[in-house]
């Protein structure tokens, strides 16, 4: 089992695991442009839940440039929002939340060869009881167990 660490970001999303050469940033996403990739951006995935055709979900760079209903920022929303709507369906905000988290697992663990089953995330400093309860929830609902939730910057 391995143990990764998310950089759960307003505008983007970074994982990394722990290998015998330090930490290691996983290229979870491809950018629109091949020659993105030179300048780091899939070391990134952009905080980005889309509703493509046939209701199926797209994250990151894919719901970004899709042509299709997207939800920015989806971190934001555990602040306060209850329900969200992607191009006329309802949503939970935990369903989303949970479907990113779900998303960059199964991403990291493709890149890792290794099961990835805890996780330390990152939160912006001024988070609070709901959003912080919130994001530990999501994840683990997406199979990850949340060792810590760090303060952003650590």
């Amino acid at each position: 089992m391995t143990t990764a660490g998310i950089d759960f970001g307003t505008t983007n999303s970074v994982v990394s695991i722990w290998t015998a050469d330090g930490p290691k940033i996983l290229p979870i996403d491809e950018p629109r442009d091949a020659g993105w990739a030179d300048l780091g951006l899939d070391l990134l995935m952009p905080t980005i839940v889309g509703l493509g055709p046939d209701d199926s979900t797209t994250f990151g760079w894919a719901a970004k440039f899709g042509d299709y209903p997207t939800l920015e920022a989806v971190k934001r929303l555990l602040l306060a929002e209850e329900f969200v709507e992607i191009g006329g369906k309802h949503f939970v905000i935990e369903e989303i939340v949970t479907l990113f988290f779900a998303h960059l697992k199964d991403q990291a663990m493709k890149l890792a060869g290794a099961e990835i089953d805890r996780v330390v995330v990152t939160i912006p400093a001024n988070s609070r009881g709901l959003a912080r309860y919130r994001t530990k929830i999501c994840a683990a609902m997406a199979g990850l167990d949340v060792l810590t939730l760090i303060n952003e910057p650590t």
